[in-house]
């Protein structure tokens, strides 16, 4: 239920839509997902992919804006190095990389 796009040879590689599919037991009930600037990485995909659900209510502050794995390399003098390589969007096309997602219920 989100959207990525990886960095690959000098350029960005066709969109890659990732779904989430519900299974047999689903709660009617509502879900608050507590979120912060300390909210990063795979919490931040989490958030990303909670913006799809209805039931799902974020409390507290906007997230970190990091959501990429990292793409790691070691150059010839043994050195290593990691790189963000990867651009994140909601289905409906947002990225929040560097911003954050914002909380429905915040300061």
């Amino acid at each position: 239920m989100f959207k990525n796009k990886p960095w690959f040879q000098g350029a960005l590689t066709p969109e890659n839509k990732v779904y989430l599919h519900a299974g047999e037991r689903q709660s009617t009930l509502p879900v608050y997902l507590l979120i912060s600037p300390e909210s990063a990485s795979a919490t931040e995909i989490m958030t990303l992919t909670s913006l799809e659900i209805p039931s799902v209510t974020r409390i507290g502050d906007r997230t970190e804006g990091v959501f990429s794995d990292i793409f790691d390399r070691e150059m010839p003098n043994g050195m290593e190095f990691g790189l963000s390589n990867e651009v994140y969007y909601s289905m409906k096309g947002e990225n929040y990389e560097g911003l954050g997602i914002p909380a429905d219920v915040g300061p």
